[in-house]
């Protein structure tokens, strides 16, 4: 989405009036909410921040400086607040052990090989730094470009761009070193990797 007249006119009326910031939310927040789900796989947990989410955008507005499009200066604000909330939590032991315990394995005859595969990804990315995650995230699930991605982590296209290679390669070492289900590697890649790996 490119920033226009139309969004220009959405920010103004905003502040101006309670109403049409709820409107303004009401165009956002799917969009906000299924980004920091795919962080937290918790569906309360993304319902409470991106509530926290718009409350910091309803309280920031003013400060938008309107040099790029709005979606993804909100899209910072939820990455910094998903942020937050792991750095608050300081569970990563913790979420270690969850993952461990929670493994896709126990599960999978209730499940398809792609359902299997998709659960496998989302614990490998949230396994991943945070900038990693929401790089991955970003470009993979929202279809965003390297600049897109470098304003939401508040980069520089090309250190964007690094940051998704990054993100890409560790998240492939990680899956590859305790995936050693050949066909799922194969539907999380696709066809090319051969049997020898």
């Amino acid at each position: 989405m490119n920033f226009n007249k139309d969004e220009n006119d959405l920010i103004d009326n905003a502040l101006k009036n309670r109403e049409a910031f709820e409107k303004f939310v009401h165009l956002y927040y799917e969009e906000v909410l299924n980004y920091i789900y795919k962080r937290t796989l918790d569906r309360n947990v993304s319902e409470d921040l991106t509530e926290e989410t718009f409350l910091k955008v309803f309280n920031n507005l003013h400060s938008f400086k309107r040099k790029c499009p709005l979606i993804f200066w909100i899209l910072r604000i939820a990455t910094n607040i998903v942020n937050n909330y792991y750095r608050k939590e300081t569970r990563s032991r913790k979420l270690k052990e969850k993952l461990k315990n929670n493994s896709p394995t126990k599960n999978a005859e209730n499940t398809t090989q792609e359902e299997y595969a998709r659960k496998i990804l989302y614990k490998h990315i949230k396994s991943l730094r945070p900038d990693y995650q929401a790089a991955i995230i970003l470009k993979f699930f929202n279809n965003a470009s390297n600049k897109e991605i470098a304003v939401v982590l508040n980069k520089t296209p090309s250190t964007a761009g690094k940051i998704v290679y990054r993100a890409l390669e560790a998240l492939k070492k990680d899956i590859e070193k305790s995936v050693p289900d050949l066909k799922i590697l194969r539907l999380i890649y696709g066809d090319e990797k051969d049997e020898e790996g």
